[in-house]
């Protein structure tokens, strides 16, 4: 056995929920009070790899939880499911567990990930922290990959999106432990992917929402899991039956992309479901996919509610008429956006990162490098053209409008717009040409034509410029 279903009848999940086939490595057991008997129910759970509980309240969790821990699980292959605080219907419950099996075997192994301790469990502290002080519980941490961050080049982006201040510059930069809330944003913010661990990863979310898809087509509750926590019936205004419960460590931890391509697994709709400011810039990444869809003429296809205002509207429920226009399965902005409009649409405006266009005045440019230098994604790069040519291209597929190139040009020759443009997808684009001045004496390059002449205009003598730094002293230096 290395996977052992919990599920608590107290709570009122159905016996029959546990009656239903996961697979030959798969145990469910069903207690009519898990809340307090978890000892009980884990007996003989040394060979158990992971562990699925159904049912407990946040302080039964939490019993479970230290039961588990003391039975040799690690704490980070335990998942705890809370779709039966808004139904407790036996076939939906087992859609979501097998929803939630699929993304524990995404994870894959997570032995020597690395892990911080908190006092507070899924995003609150539980009464248990309070009249135990010492107590601790562990959480994933994430982890940057050195190899792959760009924080050589300039790039912070996840330094600034960490709502908890808990990420400090370097090469590559540093997530302090005791600081960390375990959001994730930073996972999204990073346009390298340098940032991420085994049980935060898309990867498993994305399989978890594919098994909830199957069958009649559903709307997509995305909701972090302090909401989660939270959440019952009464904040949903329909039955519990059209609606599939997804869950994230933040509604910030996704980009924009992601957003669809959960969309596109097969959903009528997908609703971010917040608590007031529960997620931080939580919205973003979910208006960026509203606003592409709705320019392409699939309006109303993602939502956010905020709880504290009410249900979440029962029409969101309802089936699309017509069954709604499916969405390709594809891994961008700017693929959705060429799949649907086609290589003659229009340039669509978005309201945030997802997808950029630069572009460069050429009167102001100097071909100095440092915009290509900056850009994470080797967007933009500068390049030799025929005939001492030098240019600045650009791949727009490439570009998520993080804005870090602009910044740095002192010319300020460089925009950036958050936009997708279907025409200019697949192809790496001329946005500013000039010529390569070369040494009088050597023939080695010197410096664009661009950068010569703003240089010269900045200095009472500019005698020499067209000499490379090994032939300058040679030909100015009078010799004695």
């Amino acid at each position: 056995m290395s996977v052992l279903i919990l599920l608590c009848g107290h709570c009122g999940v159905p016996e029959s929920a546990g009656s239903a086939s996961f697979g030959t490595d798969v145990e469910a057991r069903w207690s009519a009070n898990l809340c307090h008997a978890a000892e009980e129910a884990l007996r003989g759970t040394r060979s158990v790899e992971d562990l699925l509980t159904v049912g407990p309240d946040l302080e039964g969790q939490i019993l479970v939880l230290e039961a588990a821990i003391r039975s040799g699980v690690d704490p980070l292959r335990i998942r705890f499911l809370d779709v039966w605080r808004v139904g407790k219907d036996a076939g939906d419950l087992i859609v979501h567990i097998r929803g939630a099996l699929a993304r524990m075997r995404a994870t894959g192994g997570v032995k020597d990930s690395p892990r911080r301790s908190a006092r507070t469990f899924r995003g609150a502290l539980p009464r248990r922290s309070l009249l135990l002080p010492t107590v601790r519980y562990w959480a994933p941490l994430p982890r940057v990959d050195a190899s792959r961050c760009v924080a050589d080049a300039g790039c912070d982006l996840c330094v600034r999106a960490c709502p908890a201040s808990a990420i400090a510059g370097g090469n590559p930069p540093r997530i302090a432990p005791e600081l960390c809330h375990g959001c994730s944003v930073c996972l999204a913010a990073c346009p390298v992917a340098a940032v991420g661990h085994p049980a935060l990863d898309f990867e498993g979310v994305e399989a978890e929402a594919g098994v909830l898809a199957d069958g009649p087509r559903r709307t997509l509750l995305v909701a972090c899991t302090a909401t989660l926590v939270s959440l019952d019936s009464n904040e949903l205004a329909a039955a519990p039956g059209p609606w599939r419960l997804l869950e994230v460590p933040s509604l910030g931890s996704l980009r924009s992309e992601q957003v669809l391509r959960l969309l596109a697994q097969g959903f009528d709709r997908i609703v971010a479901v917040g608590r007031g400011p529960c997620c931080p810039e939580g919205q973003a990444p979910f208006e960026v996919a509203r606003a592409l869809l709705a320019n392409l003429g699939v309006p109303d296809r993602i939502l956010f509610w905020n709880v504290q205002v009410g249900p979440v509207a029962s029409d969101w429920a309802k089936a699309l008429p017509s069954g709604g226009r499916p969405l390709p399965a594809v891994r961008s902005i700017h693929e959705l956006a060429l799949a649907l409009a086609g290589s003659g649409g229009s340039a669509i405006d978005l309201p945030g990162r997802g997808a950029g266009l630069v572009t460069v005045e050429p009167d102001l440019c100097t071909f100095c490098e440092l915009c290509a230098e900056r850009c994470p994604t080797a967007a933009l790069r500068i390049e030799d053209g025929d005939g001492g040519a030098v240019r600045i291209t650009f791949d727009h597929e490439l570009c998520d409008a993080c804005g870090l190139c602009s910044p740095v040009c002192p010319e300020g020759a460089l925009r950036v717009r958050s936009a997708v443009d279907p025409a200019a997808v697949g192809r790496r684009d001329r946005l500013a040409e000039d010529t390569w001045v070369c040494c009088r004496s050597c023939g080695r390059k010197v410096a664009p034509a661009a950068m010569i002449a703003v240089v010269a205009a900045r200095l009472s003598s500019p005698a020499g410029l067209d000499l490379c730094p090994d032939c300058k002293p040679l030909r100015l230096v009078p010799s004695r």
